[in-house]
This record gives structure tokens, sequence and C-alpha cells, in this order.
């Protein structure tokens, strides 16, 4: 599966729009800076493998525009990852 930050793919169009993924992980509050490193990149891949499994289950095979953010809720540090699911195919040679 391809996952990209860009609204489109090079080399490859979009044949159908899937729907839109989401996913969001919050983080301890004991998380200090000497460990945040590390919570963050792992929190990273949680959030991606979640859109990822999401994506599939929709049958695409590709995500595209995805977008993660830090965002807080009642003084909670959250992160959320979101994107558009799609199914593309290579463009045809002229």
């Amino acid at each position: 599966m391809i996952i990209t930050t860009s609204p489109f793919i090079e080399g490859h169009k979009v044949s159908h729009y899937c729907g839109i993924v989401v996913s969001t992980v919050g983080f301890p509050d004991r998380v200090r800076s000497s460990s945040s490193e590390k919570v963050i990149e792992e929190s990273k891949e949680f959030l991606i493998n979640s859109i990822k499994r999401q994506a599939e289950n929709l049958s695409a095979n590709a995500i595209i525009s995805l977008s993660i953010s830090p965002y807080s809720h009642l003084s909670n540090q959250h992160m959320m990852a979101s994107g558009t699911a799609v199914t593309i195919e290579p463009h045809e040679s002229k």
C-alpha cells in the first residue's frame, strides 16, 4: 500500500475514492522529554498501521493526503492521523 501526504501519486491516477480513514492515540501524562521521542515514533507507527487496516477494509490500495497532527483534549495530549483511502492504477502510456 502506498501512503503519502500528497493529494496525488506520480504516475498513477485515482480510479476510486473509498473513504476517509482516521485514527487517534493519547499520550500518558507521565511522558516527559526523555522518552517522548520514542513514544511519538511508536504512536505514529500505531496510527499509520491503524489507518492502513481501515483502508484495506475499504478495498483501497493507497492513502493520499495523509496528515498526522497533535492536539490537546482536557489537558491530555493526543495525536490524530487522517487521510483519504483510494484505489489507484498506473497511468497508461501514450
